[in-house]
């Protein structure tokens, strides 16, 4: 194990402690610093896969670190990490399935060949 592995890990050991010792939820936690429950979980487990990208690891870190009082890791130290392990490259896919947007459940309600199609109301426009 590399040392900026170690350090994260001790990192993501701090942060835990800090919150348990607050009795504070994952979810409170989660909701306080505008980061997923998955995201909280997974500093907390030195495990960067829930988010998109080391800057946005980094970000969530310094903010969760901010919240909790504790001090925040060094960029170098996810940069690094990011460099060693390749976590972005060999990323596992999210369990949860994308929300189809309202549009697009509006337009396959309109495509829909089970429903009777019918003419608006007179006066209403097409």
């Amino acid at each position: 194990m590399s040392d900026a592995q170690s350090q994260f890990r001790e990192f993501a050991r701090t942060l835990r402690n800090a919150r348990t010792q607050r009795h504070m939820s994952v979810d409170t936690a989660s909701r306080e610093c505008q980061l997923s429950d998955m995201q909280i979980l997974g500093l907390e487990a030195a495990d960067l896969r829930p988010f998109y990208s080391p800057a946005y690891a980094l970000r969530g870190a310094e903010r969760y670190a901010k919240y909790l009082g504790v001090a925040p890791v060094p960029q170098a130290c996810i940069v690094e990490l990011d460099a060693d392990m390749n976590y972005y490259a060999e990323r596992a896919p999210l369990e949860r399935e994308p929300r189809p947007s309202r549009w697009s459940l509006r337009l396959k309600r309109l495509m829909d060949p089970q429903k009777p199609r019918s003419l608006p109301p007179p006066g209403r426009k097409l």
